[in-house]
């Protein structure tokens, strides 16, 4: 999987795009992973 930063006018939006097969729990633990970069990345700003 992979995370993008869309344009400033979307700020605050990201793209998550797929690169391979995954299972269902590799999925879940990056879908995870993401929505805490997000939520970290809110907090700061």
């Amino acid at each position: 999987m992979r995370i993008e930063r869309q344009a400033a006018v979307f700020e605050g939006s990201f793209a998550v795009n797929t690169l391979g097969e995954m299972t269902a729990r590799e999925e879940l633990n990056q879908i995870l992973s993401y929505m805490m970069l997000v939520m970290l990345e809110r907090k700061r700003g």
